[in-house]
């Protein structure tokens, strides 16, 4: 039982630090778009507008967003 705990626990991190380098790396996109204005990078806002253009991509968004609350806050 112990060493269930420890694989759960090591999951556990692998998956915050998984999801610490995503935001890192888009930080650091977003940073690059912003500052090289001949930069070819959209923004991340561009690309949330390109996205919440469509109803589709609304309804992505929001499921994207319960997904994410659900597996990081409501443990």
């Amino acid at each position: 039982m112990a060493a269930d705990r420890v694989v759960a626990g090591a999951t556990a991190m692998m998956m915050a630090v998984a999801f610490a380098a995503v935001l890192v790396a888009a930080a650091v996109l977003d940073v690059t778009a912003r500052r090289r204005p001949e930069s070819r990078l959209p923004t991340l806002g561009r690309c949330l507008a390109v996205v919440l253009r469509h109803p589709a991509g609304r309804v992505a968004v929001v499921l994207a967003w319960c997904w994410m609350g659900w597996h990081f806050l409501a443990r």
